[in-house]
């Protein structure tokens, strides 16, 4: 084995490795945020991050032709590159911020309340989260590979971090914000015990309440 194959080899692993504590951790945040949601406001994040994920369509890939480009390019030719593909990502980034403002008319009505409480907010999270995309690739293609395993796995445990702070610190606020259940609710809701013999004694006695109404 030689020395350029054993390289490339580690590279490799350090890259899937990094990707690999990425998909990691957006498997726990989930996890951690449907305990400390309630239902709507951990509805209204998985619209967010559909919304901003369907956003990064907008640099339409054309960071990835930099793998085509940039090692056939002599130095001048390769900033000249990097500096059109970066033009083009920071408009996409815009468009994308336009596409989630309450200026776009055009925005479903999914995400009307969300935008209008959050009108500078969202078209700003937009805004970087889509011109940061070239991070994701310029490292990679530079042949700075450790560099850019770094930023993988520290942009991912920050968004966990920071995300699940956010929401456990809020969460007494949610829960105090949430409507308590009326009487009438809580007789038509099923008792504590979850077991078999619980729930069938408590559907018989909807059953023959209903029938004595009727």
């Amino acid at each position: 084995m030689t020395s350029a194959t054993h390289s490339l080899e580690r590279r490799a692993i350090s890259l899937g490795t990094a990707n690999a504590i990425d998909y990691a951790l957006q498997f726990l945040l989930p996890v951690v945020l449907t305990r400390a949601l309630d239902t709507q406001s951990f509805g209204e994040y998985r619209l967010l991050w559909l919304a901003v994920g369907t956003a990064l369509l907008t640099p339409l890939f054309m960071p990835e032709s930099l793998y085509y480009f940039l090692p056939r390019s002599a130095r001048e030719a390769k900033r000249l590159y990097v500096n059109q593909t970066l033009v083009w990502v920071f408009g996409g980034a815009l468009i994308a911020a336009f596409a989630l403002s309450p200026l776009d008319p055009l925005l479903p009505a999914s995400l009307e309340s969300l935008a209008g409480r959050h009108a500078i907010a969202l078209p700003l999270f937009a805004f970087l989260w889509v011109g940061s995309y070239l991070l994701d690739v310029l490292p990679t293609v530079e042949e700075r590979v450790a560099w850019q395993a770094k930023v993988i796995v520290s942009l991912a445990a920050l968004r966990v971090v920071a995300l699940s702070a956010v929401a456990i610190a809020t969460r007494g606020c949610c829960t105090g914000c949430a409507p308590r259940p009326t009487s009438g609710s809580r007789r038509r809701s099923f008792p504590p015990r979850s077991s078999l013999r619980s729930r069938s004694r408590w559907c018989w006695r909807r059953w023959c309440s209903s029938s004595g109404n009727r």
